[in-house]
């Protein structure tokens, strides 16, 4: 069903989450899973002190650290059994955006990601990647929810320690 699973990331633990349920996905079908990460482009100071984002150059520190980082995220995926992992970084302006240019050179099947649960004027601010991706991409988003992010932290922690 799902044969070419596409994972957008971005650092954090909470985006992380979204890993086990790729692994899953990728598993019933020996399906491939991509890896993503949206890589700012570099801001330099332009005339008058102003930062200004130069579309001509893409840091290659920038580039190299995202893609250390997303083929970290694949040995693991290797390790829980997935067979076909690849990665990719797309500089981007806007974060959805991005995601949506990955989607657009991938065409996965399915795009597994976990929402980080903002409201409010943050999510004013800095919108949500994920309600972008469920009402733009061409293929379905499967979301892991903010709550079921925390409730496996809390699980972890049970089982790590015995506290919570």
């Amino acid at each position: 069903m799902f044969k070419k699973i596409l994972v957008p990331l971005d650092g954090s633990a909470a985006a992380e989450h979204a890993l086990d349920s790729a692994a899953y996905l990728a598993g019933l079908n020996q399906g491939e899973v991509v890896l993503m990460r949206a890589a700012p482009p570099p801001i330099t100071a332009g005339d008058y002190n102003a930062l200004i984002i130069d579309p001509d150059v893409f840091g290659a520190e920038q580039c190299e650290a995202c893609l250390s980082y997303l083929e970290q995220q694949a040995t693991r995926l290797r390790h829980q059994g997935c067979a076909k992992v690849s990665t990719d970084v797309v500089q981007f302006y806007a974060p959805a955006e991005a995601v949506l240019e990955a989607v657009r050179e991938h065409t996965p099947d399915v795009v597994v990601m976990t929402s980080h649960g903002r409201s409010g004027v943050k999510r004013l601010l800095l919108g949500s990647v994920a309600e972008t991706l469920a009402r733009s991409a061409p293929c379905p988003v499967f979301i892991v929810g903010h709550n079921a992010v925390k409730e496996r932290r809390a699980a972890e922690a049970l089982k790590t320690n015995g506290s919570v």
